[in-house]
């Protein structure tokens, strides 16, 4: 199963209400992306992460908007976590204004490309974990998405 997770940050520089604005446009056009009619999570409704050959049940994808600037180091630092109880790998995110909300591509094929570029670091990890779980499948299912 591919599920997703969404924070939306407040940074200080957007503390006025025009800043809080944009913020939430931004907050609400994502959500449409994972959410909405034809978003990612319907598009992938049917995917069962065992068709990967692999013992997880869970990928999650942890989108974080416009995080600050302690928390962007983190998910720099560590973007991949797996989780044994649930046998869930859990994929950090970033998205701010300069990978996404400032670019003119197509917003669900921008995305689609940053988490295919996190799944392209999964392979050193699933190794170094002894996680059971087909990397170059899973990745090329989400290429096929575009």
């Amino acid at each position: 199963m591919i599920k997703f997770f969404l924070a939306t940050e407040y940074p200080t520089f957007s503390t006025t209400t025009e800043g809080y604005k944009v913020i939430e446009k931004q907050g609400n056009e994502f959500q449409k992306l994972l959410w909405g009619e034809n978003g990612l999570e319907e598009r992938l409704s049917s995917v069962n992460t065992h068709n990967f050959e692999g013992n997880i049940d869970l990928v999650l994808f942890e989108f974080y908007l416009n995080p600050i600037d302690n928390l962007a180091i983190k998910i720099d630092k560590k973007p991949i976590d797996y989780r044994q109880n649930e046998k869930a790998l859990g994929i950090r995110i970033s998205i701010t204004n300069d990978n996404f909300f400032n670019l003119k591509e197509d917003k669900i094929k921008l995305l689609l490309g940053l988490m295919i570029e996190k799944v392209n670091l999964l392979n050193d990890f699933i190794k170094s974990k002894k996680i059971e779980f087909n990397v170059v499948s899973f990745r090329n299912f989400l290429v096929e998405i575009k």
